[in-house]
């Protein structure tokens, strides 16, 4: 009977162990899946921006062949408005790019307490 007893707190620690570990893996999922997304949003304003900056030569090149003042004040707006449109995606790029550091660094010291563990119980 006490062999039944010790066998029954074996299984019931490994389920606990194993229930840990598909927690541990969750968390990490969801990490990735999280830090894939902000990169592929950081992307996507970096594409932004070079569509901006592309627009605001094409700009500076239209207002230096311009030759009335109207002209050069409507260039000229236009650039001012690309110039803030630039700005607004460097800012939600540096967000996302904030988010991205942001979300591999959460759960960094219990993945680190996990690595410890592990290479512990290799060594023996």
């Amino acid at each position: 009977m006490p062999d039944l007893v010790e066998e029954s707190r074996k299984v019931i620690t490994a389920s606990s162990d194993h229930v840990d570990e598909l927690d541990d893996l969750n968390e990490i999922s969801i990490r990735t899946g999280a830090i894939g997304g902000f990169v592929l949003k950081s992307n996507q304003y970096g594409k932004v921006i070079n569509q901006k900056v592309n627009v605001l030569k094409n700009t500076a090149n239209n207002l230096s062949r311009s030759t009335t003042p109207e002209d050069d004040r409507k260039q000229i707006s236009d650039a001012f408005s690309t110039i803030a449109d630039l700005f607004n995606a460097e800012g939600k790029m540096l967000s996302y790019a904030t988010w991205t550091a942001a979300s591999a660094g959460v759960g960094a010291d219990r993945t680190w307490k996990h690595l410890l563990k592990q290479k512990r119980n290799t060594k023996r």
